[in-house]
């Protein structure tokens, strides 16, 4: 299954993750958060994610690609964009990110839309498949790739996306992955903004109301 914007091959990306942990219960004990709420180095882009979840800034993604890469490398390599992963294991690790693991993990990532790619985003089935090809591999295996929902979404500002849930396998017999992925623009094109979640199916049911508290943060305005 090929993950074009999989956390450990991004290669662009390079401001300072900004991480604001917020929650009414921090302020009124010492307890921890309830919730991490992240946001892009554009103020354009947030979510949240519960506080006990283990988060990976784009330096982490790139090192962990790139092992011997020294940290001032890895923040020169990933410059131009800016990535957030997840993990809600309590043994989180970046090669779990968005494999058949029984805690959700995920990614969220604003970067430019390069110009071949503006043209298909201009699309709902562009963005769709904005980061795995969807529509191919079930044209391809359609017995092994399964779409639950697709919505079409409309953003103030004229941010427009597309939010597809579905399900994935190695062959008919192995255990699937389902993944939420929201993928969105801006009135330009300029911009592509991701987020995407998932787990092995019955992690994801078990978990349901947390991803859905992630997918639902997830906010992309104008400046």
């Amino acid at each position: 299954m090929a993950l074009a914007e999989r956390p450990r091959h991004w290669g662009g990306a390079g401001r300072w993750l900004v991480v604001i942990a917020v929650s009414a219960i921090a302020l009124s004990s010492c307890g921890p958060p309830a919730f991490d709420y992240l946001r892009d180095s554009s103020g354009r882009a947030m979510f949240r994610v519960p506080g006990q979840w283990t988060t990976f800034d784009q330096t982490a993604l790139y090192r962990d690609q790139f092992p011997n890469s020294s940290f001032e490398s890895a923040r020169n390599a990933t410059s131009g964009s800016w990535t957030v992963a997840f993990d809600a294991s309590p043994t989180p690790s970046i090669k779990d990110l968005l494999g058949l693991t029984a805690y959700p993990t995920g990614f969220a990532k604003s970067r430019p839309a390069t110009a071949a790619e503006r043209t298909s985003l201009k699309t709902p089935a562009g963005l769709r498949n904005a980061v795995i090809p969807i529509d191919q591999q079930q044209k391809s295996n359609p017995d092994l790739v399964h779409v639950i929902s697709s919505q079409n979404l409309k953003l103030s500002g004229g941010y427009r996306g597309v939010r597809v849930v579905f399900t994935i396998q190695e062959d008919p017999t192995a255990p699937g992955l389902e993944i939420n992925q929201t993928a969105i623009v801006d009135p330009g094109i300029q911009n592509l903004y991701l987020l995407v979640i998932g787990c092995d199916q019955t992690c994801y049911a078990n978990s349901g109301p947390a991803i859905q508290q992630v997918v639902g943060s997830w906010t992309v305005k104008e400046s």
